[in-house]
């Protein structure tokens, strides 16, 4: 039996070890590396966590804090993150439009509208976009 796919949860050594071992190189066959959604997922939030305690504004202030970068939006981020990836297998065009879409959806204010990317009418995921189109 060959396996050609590995998944891997993106800092494994492990993935290492197997295209070092090439154990298929007599069949001319590569294993490739599939990226588990769960641990980028995790990582999306781990990273934003770091970048809420150590990046510092224009203003001087970190990004983290009351109206910045919370956990409460980070949480959301991952999970919208997740849902994008696994709804958007099919194209990596329309999973990087999804991610973008969220990022902006979620940055939104009442002062700046970023809603223009989100799907239109009433039945919309999107609150601002469902209210836009029942007037």
């Amino acid at each position: 039996m060959t396996f050609t796919g590995y998944i891997g949860d993106g800092d494994s050594k492990t993935f290492r070890h197997v295209i070092d071992a090439n154990p298929y190189e007599e069949d001319g066959v590569l294993v490739t590396k599939l990226e588990c959604v769960g641990h980028v997922q995790k990582r999306v939030g781990s990273n934003l966590r770091e970048m809420k305690k150590e990046v510092v504004c224009e203003d001087g202030k970190k990004l983290g804090g009351k109206n910045r970068l919370t956990d409460v939006v980070i949480n959301d981020l991952q999970v919208w993150y997740g849902n994008v990836v696994r709804g958007n297998t099919d194209s990596v065009q329309k999973m990087k439009d999804a991610i973008w879409t969220s990022f902006y959806h979620v940055f939104s204010t009442d002062k700046v509208p970023e809603h223009q990317r989100c799907p239109e009418g009433a039945d919309s995921w999107c609150k601002y976009q469902q209210a836009k189109a029942n007037g």
